[in-house]
C-alpha cells in the first residue's frame, strides 16, 4: 500500500508537472495567436482603410472643384479600385464639362463681340446715311438757288 502511494504521488506530481506546462504552454500560444490576430488585423484594416482615406480625400478635392486631382488605387482589382475607376470617370466628365463651358464662353463671347462690332458699324452706317440725306438735301437746296440764279439772270 506504502509503494501504491508512493507511486500514486510520483503519479500526481508527474500528471501536475504535465497540466502544468500544457496550461503554460496553451497561455504563450494564446498570447502568440492574440498577438499575430492583432497584427494581422492592423495590416488588413489599414490596406482597408488607408486607400478608403485616400480615395475620400480625391472626392472631396474633385467636389470642391480641383479636376487636377490624381485618383488612387484605380489598379487594384478589388471593390475599392472599382470605386476608384468610377470616380475617374467622374472626373473626366467633370473635366469634359469644363471643357464644354469654356467653348460656350467663347462662343458668347464671340457672338458679342460679332453683335458689338454690328452696333458699332449700324451706328456708323446711319451715320453716314443720315449725313448723306443732309447733303442731297443741300445738294438740292443749292441746285435749286443756283437755277434761280441763272433764271434771275437769263
Amino acid at each position: 500500500m506504502a509503494r501504491q502511494r508512493q507511486v500514486m504521488d510520483q503519479s500526481f506530481e508527474v500528471t501536475r508537472d504535465e497540466i502544468g506546462r500544457t496550461v503554460s504552454f496553451a497561455m504563450v500560444s494564446t498570447i502568440v495567436a492574440l498577438f499575430l490576430g492583432g497584427v494581422l488585423a492592423f495590416i488588413i484594416g489599414r490596406g482597408i482603410t488607408l486607400p478608403i482615406k485616400q480615395m475620400t480625400a480625391a472626392m472631396g478635392n474633385l467636389a470642391n472643384g480641383d479636376l487636377t486631382v490624381e485618383i488612387p488605387a484605380r489598379e487594384s482589382r478589388d471593390e475599392i479600385g472599382e470605386m476608384a475607376k468610377a470616380v475617374q470617370f467622374f472626373k473626366e466628365n467633370a473635366l469634359r464639362v469644363k471643357q464644354m463651358e469654356a467653348e460656350d464662353e467663347k462662343k458668347a463671347a464671340l457672338a458679342q463681340m460679332a453683335d458689338s462690332f454690328e452696333g458699332s458699324v449700324g451706328g456708323i452706317v446711319r451715320a453716314i446715311s443720315s449725313a448723306s440725306t443732309e447733303l442731297q438735301a443741300s445738294a438740292t437746296s443749292m441746285s435749286s438757288i443756283a437755277e434761280e440764279a441763272a433764271h434771275q439772270s437769263t
